[in-house]
């Protein structure tokens, strides 16, 4: 695909991730004309079934499901993005080549390294983007606002979003994982094993706080700003 200004970049560290934790808000933002991309960043080459090339298809056959704008995968060391030194540094060089106005990444507590690495680099990955000095190409770019999102574990979350129809859909860009979450002839693992009826139930859960039967919960590491109680 070619590069394009985002208004939300979702990051992740495997194929699934961004659509276990928010595919229903980006199938959402994409429904709205908003410019949504997903970046993985990691090819899923330890994963217990399916192979870099399968995950690959399927991400992509996923992207079209939710409607977005941009998906890529980058060549970081499944099971070891904390030990890259640069991951920061790449993280905010794409920022400074999408744009976006808002940033979805894991929830920097995840049982999942890969996760939780990321959930702690996009802080400074934001803050390199803007500062001028940085080794970075192109202009400097502020991100609006950094959100966490949950893929295994997580918390009271900071805000909801009402998933509506969008909820099959994400089920559906789920589905296209077949790799992952299909147990028939496959390995047995945490993923095929009832994870989906978990992340269903969790959605429910956040659903709950809301009044809705589903909702996406979202974490910030901030409180967020209001210049007043009234209509927030």
């Amino acid at each position: 695909m070619e590069d394009v200004t985002l208004d939300l970049l979702a990051v992740g560290a495997h194929a699934d991730d961004a659509e276990i934790g928010a595919g229903a808000t980006l199938a959402l933002e994409a429904d709205r004309g908003r410019r949504v991309g997903i970046v993985d960043v990691t090819r899923g080459e330890r994963a217990t079934n399916g192979t870099p090339a399968e995950r690959a298809d399927e991400a992509q056959a996923a992207a079209r499901v939710l409607g977005v704008s941009l998906r890529e995968t980058w060549d970081l060391p499944d099971g070891d993005v904390g030990a890259v030194a640069d991951a920061p540094l790449r993280i905010a060089q794409a920022l400074r080549r999408y744009r976006p106005r808002v940033l979805l990444v894991p929830f920097p507590g995840d049982r999942h390294p890969d996760h939780a690495a990321l959930g702690r680099f996009a802080a400074q990955a934001r803050f390199l983007a803007a500062l001028a000095g940085a080794p970075l190409s192109g202009a400097p770019h502020t991100v609006e606002s950094l959100l966490h999102y949950f893929v295994n574990d997580w918390s009271m979350p900071s805000l909801v979003v009402v998933a509506g129809d969008a909820y099959a859909r994400k089920e559906a860009a789920l589905d296209c994982h077949r790799s992952q979450f299909q147990g028939e002839g496959r390995h047995p693992s945490r993923l095929n094993s009832g994870f989906r009826e978990l992340v269903r139930g969790r959605d429910a859960g956040f659903g709950s706080l809301v009044g809705v039967p589903f909702a996406e919960g979202f974490y910030l590491d901030r409180p967020p700003r209001a210049s007043s109680l009234l209509g927030v």
